[in-house]
Formats: C-alpha cells, structure tokens, sequence
C-alpha cells in the first residue's frame, strides 16, 4: 500500500470515527441491471473502507431505494452527517440542484443530522485511466508487449 493509500484509509477512519456516512447516488434507471450496478460499486467502496464507514447507495429516481430511502438507512445505521456523493461525471442539473434539493429535503426529518453534498466524479485521473482502459478492452490491435 503507498503513501497516498495510507493517507486515504486514515481518512476514511477518521470519518467513521466522527459518524459519517457516504450515500452515493446515481439517476436511476428502468433497466435493472443499471440499477444494480451501483450496488456493484458500493460494495466494492465497502470492501475498500474501513469496517466502520458507513455507506449506503440510492437512486435519484426511477428506482428505489430513493436518496431519501438511503438517507434514512445511513441515519438508522448511526451517522450523525451524510455525505451525499452524486454518481455523475459532469456538474449538470441532477447532480448541482436536484441532488442537494433532495439531500436537504431527506435531511429536514432527521434532527440532528446534518449533510454535505459533494462534487460529481469530474475530471480526474483514474477517469481518464478508466476510459483508455475500456477503450482497450474493444481494440482489435494487439497492444501487448513485445
């Protein structure tokens, strides 16, 4: 594990430790399989953080469990402020004013709690390592080794 690894699950630590809770949330969909993708992806950031964060998924529409479904689950699970992280690439509606809207409507019932919402996934690095990496996966020339 690098430094940077280090650094990250000692954050994360000190988020569970302070009550936090990560409640990632994409669009939603009528296809089941999108749906269940995003649970893929929380279980995956479950196996990665330490035991004590909690982290729960939710859909802005079309599915449940709704943001406010998930809110209610990191609240029942403990957490005194939730980290809404909306599961989009871009800075556009959903994730600007729909997602905090919702956050903050989920948040009102819930005395106490508080909420951040955080930037959508953007421009970053391991974005760009991910798309070369599925462009890889189509390519028809042979990009190993010589």
């Amino acid at each position: 594990m690098g430094a940077a690894d280090k650094q990250v699950e000692a954050a994360l630590w000190r988020l569970a430790q302070s009550k936090y809770a990560l409640l990632v949330v994409d669009h939603g969909s009528r296809r089941k399989e999108a749906n269940d993708a995003l649970f893929d992806v929380i279980k995956f950031l479950q196996r990665r953080a330490p035991p004590e964060l909690i982290i729960h998924g939710a859909h802005m529409e079309m599915a449940p469990p709704t943001l406010a479904q998930g809110f209610q689950a990191c609240v029942d699970d403990g957490a005194r402020h939730v980290v809404v992280v909306p599961y989009f690439l871009a800075p556009g509606r959903h994730s600007i004013t729909d997602i905090p809207n919702m956050a903050a409507e989920a948040a009102s019932k819930h005395r106490g709690v508080t909420f951040s919402v955080a930037a959508p996934l953007g421009v970053h690095e391991s974005i760009g390592d991910v798309v070369f990496e599925r462009a890889l996966e189509t390519s028809k020339v042979d990009t190993s080794e010589q």
